[in-house]
């Protein structure tokens, strides 16, 4: 099932936010059915601090049926892709990077969050120059990330109003990220495939490797959504087996947050158009 689509009797995701002593600006960077992104940039301080919400529940064990919590362990992982994003040492394969980063027991400290006004058992850990923070509902895999230099002595969030946050500059987009972005929008129920876009944009000089981290990017800013998929690699004659597993063939669709980036209208508007 492809993430970012709503299931009956699921709740949107709360827009959790630095609480405390923060002071500065907080943007809407990205949000989707299953994801929330919300950047803090500290007034006087060059950096940002990222809270990030993801949608734990997101396997389901039959057709129609409620979707069912990732266990803690890919949850933890998923909360450890923030850590080696853009990080040179694991761009060859982020996705076996989070799960080294998330695997080592050692470097991951409990810690102590607060979330509107409540606190709760989470983890922390510093990996590449960042750090972060996460905890674990039933649901929800929240997070905080921050190059280290920026990690708050406390880490309190609370629900923020729609009035306190303003929108992104979507000037802030790469060309590259506009053109997957407008790639995927041509196919807004199915989205596309890692081997289809990079095929789509092979033309323009970039390599598989540039693509993956790219969508990946999107991914954290809520303006993709991401199912697993199958890796498209080398089958034998017969059709018993893959000779070569080749690569993740993960397949992306745009969130209304990734449609609204390049002007278009949310998918519920555009299906009625």
């Amino acid at each position: 099932m492809l993430l970012g689509v709503s299931v009956p009797g699921e709740k949107p995701l709360p827009r959790y936010g630095l609480a405390g002593s923060f002071a500065g600006e907080r943007l809407r960077a990205g949000e989707g059915w299953d994801v929330c992104t919300i950047v803090h940039r500290p007034a006087g301080v060059g950096g940002e601090l990222s809270v990030q919400v993801m949608r734990r529940t997101t396997s389901r064990r039959a057709r129609g049926a409620p979707r069912v919590a990732v266990s803690a362990e890919l949850a933890r992982e998923s909360a450890a892709m923030a850590l080696v994003l853009d990080n040179p040492s694991a761009a060859a394969d982020m996705f076996a990077a989070a799960t080294e980063v998330a695997g080592e027991k050692h470097a991951w400290r409990a810690r102590e969050i607060t979330v509107d006004g409540e606190v709760v058992v989470g983890y922390e850990r510093e990996f590449g120059g960042r750090w972060l923070a996460y905890h674990l509902t039933p649901v929800l895999i929240v997070s905080v990330v921050a190059p280290v230099e920026l990690r708050p002595d406390t880490v309190e969030l609370r629900t923020l109003p729609p009035d306190e946050l303003a929108h992104m500059d979507t000037a802030f987009l790469s060309d590259l990220e506009c053109d997957l972005l407008e790639v995927c929008a041509a196919a807004p129920q199915t989205g596309e495939t890692t081997t289809i876009l990079h095929g789509q944009l092979l033309g323009e000089g970039h390599d598989r490797a540039a693509v993956e981290s790219t969508l990946r990017g999107l991914l954290a800013q809520g303006l993709m959504a991401r199912s697993s998929g199958a890796r498209a690699g080398t089958r034998h004659p017969s059709g018993a087996r893959l000779i070569d597993a080749g690569d993740k063939n993960d397949r992306w669709v745009l969130t209304d947050e990734g449609r609204a980036a390049i002007g278009l209208p949310h998918a519920a508007a555009h299906k009625g158009q």
